[in-house]
C-alpha cells in the first residue's frame, strides 16, 4: 500500500512538472507530515488569520487527527495520500516545513519554493552536524535533503553560519526573520487550547519547567542532592505560584512531583504548542532547550538546570559555548532555588536576559512583534 502512495506522489510530481504553480498558494508541514507543532504551525495559523489573500493548507495524513483539526477549525487540513488532495498540493509554489521536506522528488523542485522554517534556534548540534546520526544519514542530509532546503528561515544572522553547516545551504539562501512567534502571542486557532490556558495558568506567579530531550538519558526532574518537595510545594502555596512540567512525551520521570494544585503536569497533550502562551509565564526553566530563546524576547526570567552539562554537550554536542549564549541564571542547588523564587515573588530577581552579542538587539526587543509578517512578505517576494 505505501509503495502505491510514493508512486501516486511521484506520478503527480511528473504531471504537475510542466505545470504553472499557483502564486496565491501555500501548503505547510511538519514533523512525519502527522504532527500540528513547530513554527510551521505558527506561521500557518499566521497566514490563516491575517493575510486572507492567500490559500493556505496544512498536510496531516492521520486520518483521525485531521478529521478532528478540520472539525475544529476549517477545511485548511489535506492528506498526502488522496487523489483530491494531491492535486492542491502539487498546484502550490510554496511549500514550508519545520523539519525535513515532505517530498523527496527533484521532479517537484520546478516552479516551486521550498522553506525550511525549522523549530528553533539551534544551540544544539543538528542536520549533518547532528551526533546521532549516522553518518550515511548526515550524508543524505549533505548532498540530498540540502536539494529541498532552497531556503531557510534564520532568526538571526550571527546564527548564519551554523545553519549553513547543518543543512549545506547557502547564506544567499537565509531568510531573517527574527523570533516568528513573537507576533503571534496569545493569537491561536485554537479557541479551546485558549481557554484551557486561561483556566489553569492562573497563579499570580506562573513558572513554566520545560527541559529538554536527552538522547542519552532520562531528564532528573529537580535534579539536587538536597531537594524537598514539601519544602517547594510549601513555598509555591504561600505565594499563590503554580509550577508547571513540561516534559518530553517520552519522560515519565516528572511523575513523582505532580501534586495536582501547586505542581501541575502541562504535556504536549494538553497544549501541543506551547509557543503560543510563553508569554503567560513570568519564568522559565529549562537546561539546553532552544526554548530559552523563544521565551528571552517576553522579557520574563530565565533559569537553567545544567547538572549533566558536560556529559551533553560530549554526547549530544553543542553548536555554541553554553556557558557564553545561556539566557538565564544557572541553579545547581536547592537552597539556591529556593532563594531565586523568594526573588520573583518578592520582586527583587533580576531578570537573565539573553546577550546581545549572541542573537542581536532586534530578537529581543519586546515593540519587535512582527516577524511572521516579514517572513511573509519575504517568502512573496522571492
Amino acid at each position: 500500500m505505501q509503495k502505491l502512495i510514493i508512486l501516486k506522489r511521484f506520478l503527480f510530481s511528473f504531471l504537475f512538472f510542466f505545470k504553472k504553480k499557483k502564486e496565491n498558494l501555500m501548503i505547510v508541514s511538519s514533523y512525519n507530515n502527522e504532527s500540528y507543532n513547530f513554527i510551521s504551525r505558527i506561521f500557518f495559523e499566521f497566514i490563516v488569520i491575517y493575510k486572507k489573500e492567500v490559500d493556505v493548507y496544512f498536510i496531516i495524513d492521520d486520518d483521525a487527527k485531521r478529521t478532528m483539526l478540520i472539525n475544529k477549525f476549517g477545511p485548511y487540513f489535506l492528506s498526502y495520500r488522496k487523489t483530491s488532495d494531491l492535486k492542491i498540493i502539487y498546484s502550490a509554489k510554496f511549500w514550508l516545513f519545520s523539519t525535513k521536506s515532505f517530498c523527496m522528488f527533484p521532479t517537484s523542485l520546478k516552479g516551486r519554493k521550498f522553506i525550511n522554517l525549522w523549530h528553533g534556534v539551534p544551540l544544539k548540534s543538528i542536520g549533518i552536524e547532528d551526533k546521532f546520526q549516522s553518518a550515511f544519514k548526515r550524508l543524505i542530509y549533505k548532498y540530498y535533503y540540502s536539494i529541498f532546503n532552497q531556503y531557510l528561515a534564520v532568526q538571526a544572522p550571527c546564527l548564519s553560519d551554523v545553519y549553513s553547516k547543518s543543512f549545506n545551504v547557502s547564506r544567499k539562501n537565509h531568510l531573517i526573520t527574527g523570533v516568528l512567534v513573537s507576533e503571534m502571542f496569545g493569537c491561536s486557532l485554537d479557541e479551546a487550547t485558549n481557554l484551557f490556558v486561561n483556566e489553569k495558568v492562573n497563579g499570580k506567579f506562573n513558572i513554566l519547567y520545560a527541559p529538554t530531550y536527552r538522547d542519552a538519558g532520562s531528564t532528573k526532574y529537580f535534579p539536587f542532592s538536597d531537594f524537598e518537595l514539601d519544602k517547594l510545594v510549601s513555598l509555591l502555596k504561600h505565594n499563590n505560584a503554580k509550577l508547571f512540567i513540561r516534559p518530553h512525551h517520552l519522560d515519565k520521570g516528572f511523575k513523582d512531583y505532580i501534586d495536582g494544585e501547586n505542581i501541575v503536569l502541562l504535556s504536549a497533550n494538553e497544549v501541543e504548542e506551547i509557543s503560543f502562551y510563553l508569554n503567560r509565564f513570568e519564568l522559565l526553566i529549562t537546561d539546553y532547550s532552544s526554548i530559552m530563546f523563544d521565551y528571552a524576547i517576553t522579557g520574563g526570567t530565565v533559569i537553567t538546570f545544567p547538572y549533566d552539562k558536560e556529559s551533553y554537550t560530549t554526547s549530544r554536542g553543542l553548536n555554541y559555548n553554553y556557558d557564553e549564549v545561556s539566557v538565564g541564571k544557572e541553579v545547581l542547588a536547592f537552597e539556591e532555588f529556593i532563594d531565586t523564587l523568594n526573588g520573583l515573588f518578592s520582586g527583587n530577581l533580576n531578570n537573565y536576559q539573553i546577550k546581545e552579542s549572541f542573537l542581536g538587539k532586534d530578537l529581543l526587543d519586546v515593540s519587535h512583534r512582527k516577524s511572521c509578517s516579514e517572513l511573509y512578505n519575504q517568502i512573496i517576494s522571492l
